[in-house]
Formats: C-alpha cells, sequence, structure tokens
C-alpha cells in the first residue's frame, strides 16, 4: 500500500507544478494535464472511482491534446512579444483603480511571428507620470484621451496621433491614451484635475470601448467601475474580477475556434452598456464646461456584430454624442471599419492603427478643432 500513496503524492506534486505552469503561461492544455494528474493522485486514495477516475483522465488528456493541436492548426498564437526586450515582465505595473500603466523609461517593444518575421521593432519613451512621454513643453494645446489607438500601439514616439498633431498642424496635445484604457479612466482623469483648462478636450472612442466602461473584458478588472444617475456617471468602486470559469475558460483554444465559426460576440453590448457609455462621456462634457473647455469627440465607426444586439447603431450613436459634445468628428478614414485600407493597419495580424492611418486622422481632428468658450 505504500507504494499506492507514494504514488498518490507524485502525482499530487506534479499536478500543482504543472498548474503553476499553466499559470503563468495562460495555458489552458496544461491546465487540462494539471487536472488529470490531481485526479490520477485522487482516484489511488479511493480505490472504487478508479473506474470512473480513469475514464475523466483519458477525457482531460485527449482534450489537452485537441487543445494543443487546434492551436497549431490555426495558429492563433502565431503571433508574440518578444520576451527579451523585457516588455511582458518589466513593462508595466498595476495602478490602483487604472488597471496597468507603463513604467517611466524608454522601451523597446518587439512582436515576431513564429517563424521569426518581425511584425513591428519600437520603442515606447514613458514620461515620469507613466503616460506617454511629452513630445514638447507645455502649456499644451489639447489633452487627448483613449486607449491604444491614442497611445500608439505599436509605433515609435514621431508615428503617434499626438506627433502627427504636433508637428504638422502645431497643435502641442498631452497624451493620455494607455493600452486598454477606455471612457471610463478617462473621466476618472478629468475628475482629478488632468483636463484642459480654458482649453480642448479631446476623446478617441469606438464602440470596442463600450464593453469596457461596462467592466466586461478581464484587463478591465480593478479599474474604475460607474453608474447612471439622472444621464451622469457617478464612480461607484472598481470592476470586479468576474467569474473565475469563464476567465480560465476563455484561454481555451477549442472555445475560442468554436466562438469563431459561431460567430458569437464574447463581449456583445446591450443597450444598458450604452447608456453607461453615453453617461459617461456626457460627464467628461459637463466636466470641461466647468474647466471653461471645449470637448470634441474623435468618433471611429464601431463593426456591425459590435452594435447587433442593441437598438443603436454607428449613425445613432453618432447623433447622440453631437449632443453631448461642442464637436464630433468622424476619424473612421472609411465609409465603414469593414471597408478600411489595409494601409491604415500596423498589419493584418494586428490592426491597430498606422501611421498612415495616425496622420490621416491627425489631419481631420486639425480641421475640425472649433475654438469654443462657455460665454460665447
Amino acid at each position: 500500500m505504500r507504494w499506492i500513496k507514494k504514488g498518490s503524492l507524485f502525482f499530487g506534486i506534479l499536478s500543482l507544478g504543472v498548474s503553476l505552469i499553466a499559470w503563468e503561461s495562460r495555458s489552458f492544455a496544461l491546465l487540462l494535464v494539471a487536472a488529470a494528474f490531481a485526479l490520477a493522485s485522487l482516484a489511488m486514495q479511493l480505490a472504487s472511482s478508479q473506474a470512473i477516475a480513469t475514464s475523466m483522465i483519458a477525457v482531460l488528456l485527449s482534450t489537452a491534446l485537441a487543445e494543443v493541436f487546434v492551436g497549431q492548426l490555426l495558429e492563433f498564437d502565431s503571433v508574440y512579444y518578444d520576451p527579451e526586450t523585457g516588455y511582458t515582465n518589466t513593462y508595466s505595473r498595476f495602478v490602483e483603480g487604472f488597471g496597468s500603466r507603463p513604467n517611466p523609461g524608454s522601451h523597446n517593444v518587439r512582436k515576431l511571428f513564429k517563424d521569426g518575421e518581425v511584425l513591428y521593432d519600437v520603442v515606447y519613451s514613458i514620461g515620469a507620470d507613466s503616460y506617454r512621454q511629452d513630445l514638447a513643453a507645455g502649456p499644451f494645446d489639447a489633452h487627448i484621451f483613449g486607449g491604444s489607438f491614442t497611445f500608439g500601439e505599436g509605433l515609435n514616439d514621431n508615428e503617434t496621433l499626438s506627433s502627427f498633431l504636433l508637428h504638422e498642424h502645431g497643435i502641442n496635445v498631452k497624451n493620455f491614451g494607455i493600452h486598454g484604457y477606455g471612457v471610463h479612466q478617462a473621466l476618472y482623469n478629468i475628475q482629478n484635475g488632468m483636463s484642459s483648462v480654458d482649453g480642448l478636450n479631446i476623446l478617441v472612442t469606438a464602440p470596442f470601448h463600450i464593453p469596457r466602461s461596462a467592466c466586461m473584458p478581464s484587463w478591465v478588472v480593478g479599474s474604475f467601475r460607474y453608474e447612471i444617475s439622472d444621464d451622469i456617471a457617478i464612480l461607484n468602486g472598481v470592476c470586479p474580477g468576474g467569474f473565475l470559469l469563464h476567465r480560465i475558460v476563455s484561454k481555451s483554444k477549442i472555445y475560442s475556434l468554436i466562438n469563431k465559426i459561431s460567430g458569437v460576440n464574447l463581449y456583445a453590448i446591450t443597450d444598458a452598456d450604452i447608456a453607461l457609455y453615453l453617461a459617461i462621456i456626457n460627464t467628461i462634457f459637463q466636466e470641461s464646461i466647468r474647466n471653461n473647455s471645449s470637448f470634441m469627440i474623435a468618433y471611429i465607426d464601431g463593426l456591425d456584430q459590435e452594435l447587433e444586439s442593441t437598438s443603436w447603431t454607428n449613425e445613432t450613436l453618432m447623433t447622440h454624442l453631437k449632443g453631448i459634445s461642442h464637436s464630433l468628428i468622424d476619424i473612421t478614414l472609411a465609409d465603414k471599419t469593414e471597408y478600411l485600407s489595409k494601409s491604415f493597419f500596423i498589419h493584418d495580424k494586428d490592426r491597430h492603427p498606422s501611421a498612415k492611418a495616425n496622420q490621416a486622422r491627425a489631419k481631420l481632428i486639425s480641421e475640425g478643432i472649433l475654438e469654443y468658450s462657455p460665454d460665447s
């Protein structure tokens, strides 16, 4: 009987070790293997359950193999960040209420294909305030808010939207864009003094920001959460951790394949989510007025599928947004996002805006900027 106990302990330790590796690598396949080892450890202690356990172990290991096969066949992980650049380890830290925030300094970021081809190899210069390094000293003509599109994901410092606004249009902009941020982080910044006074606030936004303010994606966990009160957004804690099971299963390649084939939207937007999104933007508008500043929305069309479960369209959203801003500029660069030229993306595998897209959008924003005074 001693060998059974030793074997049970061995598989228990093995399960724990594989679980830790699975957690670090975010591998659902390894998590299944760890579960199989844990079940084997338990079965060795309970002889009556060995037949059922053996069948379950076979299912777990078979599913793990299928995970690996699907991942390799469809190349879900064909693009990755080069770990030698330190981007995945030292680039950012968690900031209470905001989520991830870059560390000050100069950071080389390289994204590669599995075959070694470089998707992009750039440098992000981050200032002491943990936002993208100011391109020129203040005072600033405008403050610009948004997510990775505003930050300049996959682009060097001279290829960002704020860079083109400064160097081609003479508009000195403070860039408050961060990867994964939404309108809720923009509002919190503005409410806490990171805002234009007697100037201009610009919000670069699109329907993909709606799930973020509704606390749907995993990366917004711990960021500021707002609720609606008379069309105004009121701070109400932080985004909760969400359902653990869904967060685990969402790492599955098979699960991703099923959703891709079925066309299921993992972040299905509701009318209530849009109402919150609009209330947050309306509050940004009111805060801008309070600071004697004008408020411009630079809007990018959402994909049709993003709004399909709501009563809204891009057109009706834009009409509403015009009423809660001083100026709205359509910077989609096409009649619909679906029709955008490939030259406006970094790559088919990374559809963040290219330098060409930022240059074109900066031109549209500069042409649309209107002087505003609350007394006019």
